[in-house]
């Protein structure tokens, strides 16, 4: 019988951290063919999303060797509009290199949006959801065009 629990996955906290130490998650991959019965329903083409820009990712410098990056220090540049965008509240990479479309890198961006839906700009007045009360975001695919790593952080004294 399986059981469903909540738990928060991160990281050690130090020499003396009393958390529980997970095994190492494996994961072999396949080759998927037609006649596997476990295979599920067959991937199918899909058409690559229409992008709205190109933009340049600078992600931070690390922290800790086994600590994520920081997403609150990602920096993202309209490489179009030669603006950054600060209004992004959400990112996710998308590696098309699957043979269903033309290859490359793409992010899909979560941005705060006006009343028309479009994204606003970094000055700009977000429009308010009237059901729920929450700031309207929209998803906007870009090409990556560019990507970079800070330099390391400076050590504060």
């Amino acid at each position: 019988m399986v059981q469903a629990h909540d738990v928060h996955i991160g990281i050690q906290h130090g020499a003396d951290c009393t958390c529980h130490k997970l095994d190492p998650i494996c994961v072999t991959p396949v080759i998927v063919h037609d006649d596997c019965p476990g295979s599920g329903i067959p991937q199918q083409p899909r058409e690559p999303a229409e992008t709205v820009g190109r933009i340049a990712i600078t992600w931070p410098s690390p922290r800790h060797e086994y600590a994520p990056l920081g997403a609150w220090e990602i920096q993202i540049h309209d490489l179009d509009a030669d603006l950054p965008i600060l209004t992004a509240t959400g990112m996710r990479i998308a590696i098309s290199a699957d043979g269903w479309d033309s290859g490359g890198i793409y992010a899909d961006l979560t941005l705060l949006v006006g009343e028309d839906g479009e994204p606003i700009p970094n000055d700009g007045n977000a429009a308010i959801d009237e059901d729920s009360g929450r700031v309207r975001t929209g998803a906007f695919r870009y090409a990556v065009t560019e990507m970079r790593t800070a330099g390391p952080a400076e050590a504060k004294s």
